[in-house]
């Protein structure tokens, strides 16, 4: 009797080992969230925007900025202020077009090394006279212990960037 329980005991021990080892191994996989700001007051240079389809960059020094990006003339906006020894700015833009849409960032995520950007689109079927390139900035802390980076729009990756 005694070698049964003992046996029954060691037995619920292990499994309780393998519970707690898959929770915190799905816990590690899931990522954590990773903070971020919008960023105002700047616009795509002329000729800098995207040729066809979309486009995400990141710019971790302000000369990379600088060469794609100026500060908004339009009364009552004040450029953002970038901090590039502490921030990175992460942009994500598209070819020009006469149909309105507004992309933002919804979330990212660092899972085992690899930042994960997600934005969503949505289309406001506002046809604009002019075609302009639909464009978005955001700011999130520097993280040099990162393997690449995966951007996602409206759930589907379309650019992955590993090292």
């Amino acid at each position: 009797m005694k070698g049964i329980l003992y046996k029954y005991n060691l037995h619920g021990f292990f499994c309780f080992l393998i519970l707690l080892f898959s929770a915190i191994n799905g816990f590690a996989q899931k990522g954590v969230n990773v903070g971020f700001s919008k960023i105002e007051g700047f616009e795509i240079k002329s000729g800098m925007e995207p040729v066809s389809g979309m486009y995400a960059q990141t710019y971790s020094r302000k000369a990379q900025f600088d060469d794609v990006f100026v500060v908004k003339k339009a009364p009552g906006i004040k450029p953002g202020k970038l901090d590039f020894n502490r921030f990175m700015v992460i942009s994500f833009s598209t070819s020009k077009s006469t149909t309105e849409t507004i992309y933002k960032l919804e979330k990212i995520r660092k899972n085992q090394g690899v930042l994960e950007v997600y934005f969503v689109s949505s289309t406001q079927n506002k046809q604009m006279k002019l075609a302009k390139a639909a464009y978005c900035l955001y700011s999130t802390a520097k993280d040099e212990s990162l393997k690449g980076m995966i951007y996602y729009l409206n759930g589907k990756v379309f650019q992955d960037v590993q090292n």
